[in-house]
């Protein structure tokens, strides 16, 4: 499951949260799957970043500075 599969199923799992004005999407969210940090919900976070051909507001960059992980995503 890469990155994107995942805030697809985030995005659909908050869809039945019944927040007044909360959307999932409006959260910037960063990913780091032990090789690339992916940003997803920015609108514009300029470089280093690079978009995501086909999936508006989805970034990514090798490992940015400020993402810290001590696992790896698996499937």
């Amino acid at each position: 499951m890469t990155p994107v599969d995942i805030m697809g199923k985030v995005v659909k799992l908050a869809s039945n949260i019944q927040w007044k004005h909360f959307h999932i999407r409006d959260i910037p969210v960063a990913i780091y799957d032990g090789t690339t940090t992916w940003l997803f919900g920015h609108a514009d976070p300029g470089e280093p970043f690079a978009a995501l051909d086909g999936h508006p507001h989805v970034f990514r960059l090798f490992r940015h500075k400020t993402v810290a992980s001590r696992r790896k995503l698996t499937d």
